[in-house]
């Protein structure tokens, strides 16, 4: 018997996908090595919680991770609440470079953010500015496109297709075609096959994982039950229409597309074209930047300095040579963001009413976390060890990356 084709998962759903698929990521990337699969993509719904994870686990089977996510789009906007004017579709998103997965990341954070309502949704705008290293897929049953084709709007699906297209470039989209014994699926995959060809834009193969066997499904279908809030037993509920979302075989795939192998083909093209590297070994703060002209630094002296005296008024020689001391180990070891990001959001935090303890553990033993008001105990009173909570020659000099800055830690 031939081998079976090369083929690689591209939309890819594990328990991090919360209520939806019961696999674990480990589990997957272990079925994919087991299959000589190449690579693997984790697409979770509205969120990269699995994204280390999967390069860890990936790096360990020596087979490549694919850093992806299966978002929401908003028809309209996602500054409008979801609704029938302004419907919700999703979209499969596929990082192909360290910038891209920084976008990936930039538009989950806008999601949850910005644009939640009932999930949390992006739209083609903020897409068109975070697009750069991303490949789109155009989604499962639920997409634009394939709503489209259901209802009969061939004109829709071209305008979605087009619109897309358009976003991304004619080399970064594709239409996701998927055979799972499903019949509205067979029929929007003939669908999908049809406007490929008219529109040249190339089709590529899913399965859209959620579970790990065959008989996993009904794991899953109970995982939707609590979800929803409805029993196995009520015929109105919501279930998946496929008990084939499954991990497939490179074989099981083969023959669900034996008379189109070009769709699995472009699975294998488009891995080969994610190349995500992710450091570790060191720590990746947000770089905090005052709104004030000021370096973190000078902005973070500044506060010590101000907050002391708050605390204390006069100065004293030793409270001066503390606050010093403190300042200097953690300008050396690079927290001075982190410091000045937990200080803000504590600060608002008590301006909205919200309670904020005294502060717990090590870190009431910092000066400079009591004069930034992070804590309410007073080191110095109760004779406090900063080392017990930042110690210069057990603790590794952090990376503060410039690539986390975006998250917006601003004051």
């Amino acid at each position: 018997m031939a081998e079976a084709p090369d083929f690689v998962h591209l939309r890819v759903h594990s328990h991090y996908s919360l209520l939806t698929a019961p696999v674990e990521v480990g589990d997957l990337v272990k079925a994919a090595a087991a299959d000589g699969q190449k690579a693997i993509a984790l697409t979770d719904n509205g969120n990269l919680f699995g994204a280390v994870e999967l390069f860890k686990a990936c790096k360990e089977a020596q087979i490549k991770p694919i850093l992806g996510q299966a978002s929401w789009l908003a028809g309209r906007t996602m500054a409008e609440p979801a609704g029938p004017d302004n419907p919700t579709y999703d979209l499969t998103l596929l990082a192909t470079s360290t910038q891209g997965f920084e976008n990936l990341r930039k538009l989950s954070g806008e999601a949850w953010l910005r644009g939640f309502s009932y999930r949390p949704r992006i739209d083609l705008d903020l897409l068109s500015r975070h697009r750069e290293g991303l490949i789109a897929l155009s989604g499962a049953m639920s997409a634009q496109i394939p709503q489209a084709l259901q209802q009969q709007d061939l004109a829709g699906a071209r305008a979605a297709a087009g619109r897309l297209r358009d976003v991304f470039g004619p080399d970064n989209f594709f239409l996701e075609v998927a055979e799972t014994n499903y019949e509205p699926q067979h029929k929007v995959t003939a669908g999908l096959r049809r406007l490929g060809t008219e529109l040249g834009i190339p089709c590529v193969a899913t399965n859209d994982v959620h579970y790990l066997k065959p008989d996993d499904w009904l794991a899953q279908d109970i995982m939707l039950c609590i979800r929803n809030g409805k029993t196995v037993a009520d015929q109105d509920r919501f279930r998946m229409g496929s008990r084939e979302l499954f991990f497939k075989s490179r074989a099981q795939m083969a023959a669900a597309f034996a008379d189109w192998p070009e769709v699995l083909q472009q699975t294998v093209a488009i891995a080969e074209r994610c190349n995500v590297k992710i450091e570790f070994g060191v720590y990746h703060l947000p770089v905090f930047q005052p709104d004030t002209g000021e370096s973190p630094d000078e902005f973070f002296v500044r506060r010590c300095r101000e907050g002391a005296i708050a605390r204390y008024g006069e100065l004293t020689a030793a409270i001066q040579a503390r606050l010093d001391y403190e300042i200097g180990v953690i300008k050396k070891l690079g927290f001075v963001s982190y410091f000045l990001i937990v200080q803000d959001f504590i600060s608002v935090a008590k301006s909205m009413g919200i309670p904020v303890g005294p502060g717990r553990g090590s870190a009431a033993g910092s000066l400079v976390a009591y004069s930034l008001q992070i804590t309410d105990v007073d080191p110095l009173q109760y004779a406090l060890l900063f080392e017990r909570f930042l110690n210069p020659s057990a603790c590794r000099c952090p990376t503060s990356t410039s690539t986390s800055a975006a998250t917006g830690a601003k004051r």
